[in-house]
């Protein structure tokens, strides 16, 4: 059985697995989706920023959601390289990056709007003095469906199922807050993830999940990312999940964490821990998962016995990512 470990008061938890779970909840039994509707004429980060640019406006533009895609840098090695290999003509025409310190990708507006192409090549960041590197240089072409198809329901705002548009690059306060309306500025726990909104679990869990659950589909459109999807909703109506012992044991060392988590929440009814506990969001921090009790779902990348600063091999790779 799965053993409770004692650690900072109310944030202790339980990470079960798939057999011995006390009770199985149907994650799609709650709550309603915006599957098949318009997207809401939502409020943009603009807009939002005009009462909130002195807490959040300052670090927004630095914050990994709002650089979920950003503007490629001139002078960046990556850049470098492509302008030395069989692709410097495309080089010119990129505008934009996608990806981190695992894996970048490259983009260019299409000719339609709320759309971007993908350049084949993709470059892989030095790491672990390894020098960075280009992934299939040799005849480089822009993709006009791959990024709407496969990445844009996580890296752009406000992704419509039927063309793969989208209404703004990267990630605006509408893909964590939703459909805010204006009796929240006297009313704020109105907003999804707001501070004083007491959400339960399953609702947090259905707002990170959306993008950071790299290994769902859509029942509805079949792509890995969900549709329509609008923070309050919940996500598990149209996004199916495989949650079994084998799926997740399969997992990298990331996206185990992550799974594990929502699984319990979603499928065996643990609310005592969601990725707010350990993420601080806005100030682009987990700093805070240092004072989380000990739990199994630390096992993942902290060992059972030692200091915690010793960490397990950790890895990140993604089938829906591509590496």
């Amino acid at each position: 059985m799965a053993a409770l470990v004692m650690g900072v008061p109310a944030l202790s938890c339980l990470v079960w697995s798939e057999s011995d779970a006390p009770r199985r909840l149907d994650p799609a039994a709650w709550g309603e989706d915006h599957v098949g509707r318009p997207v809401p004429a939502y409020t943009t980060g603009d807009e939002c920023l005009f009462c909130h640019r002195l807490k959040i406006g300052p670090t927004w533009g630095a914050n990994r959601h709002a650089r979920t895609i950003r503007d490629v840098e001139e002078q960046s090695p990556a850049l470098d390289a492509l302008r030395q290999s069989p692709g410097k003509e495309l080089a010119e025409e990129i505008r934009f990056v996608v990806g981190g310190s695992w894996r970048q990708r490259f983009l260019k507006p299409a000719t339609a709007y709320g759309k971007l192409e993908l350049l084949s090549t993709a470059w892989i960041p030095p790491r672990e003095e390894q020098p960075g590197r280009l992934l299939s240089a040799n005849r480089p072409y822009w993709d006009a469906d791959q990024f709407g198809t496969s990445c844009a329901g996580c890296h752009a705002t406000a992704v419509t199922a039927d063309e793969q548009a989208f209404s703004a690059v990267s990630l605006d306060c509408y893909v964590c807050h939703g459909n805010v309306v204006p009796e929240h500025a006297t009313n704020p726990e109105l907003v999804p993830l707001a501070p004083r909104r007491m959400a339960e679990a399953r609702e947090v869990i259905s707002i990170c999940a959306q993008c950071h659950v790299r290994i769902g589909k859509s029942r509805s459109t079949g792509r890995p990312f969900p549709n329509n999807f609008v923070a309050g909703d919940n996500l598990f109506r149209d996004f199916a999940v495989d949650f079994s012992d084998s799926a997740v044991d399969s997992l990298s060392t990331a996206d185990r964490h992550v799974v594990e988590n929502v699984r319990d929440v979603v499928l065996f009814g643990k609310e005592e821990v969601t990725c707010l506990n350990c993420h601080d969001v806005h100030n682009n921090s987990s700093r805070k998962h240092r004072r989380v009790a000990k739990s199994g779902l630390c096992l993942n990348c902290h060992h059972a016995q030692g200091p915690k600063r010793t960490l397990k091999p950790f890895s990140i790779h993604s089938q829906a990512c591509g590496y």
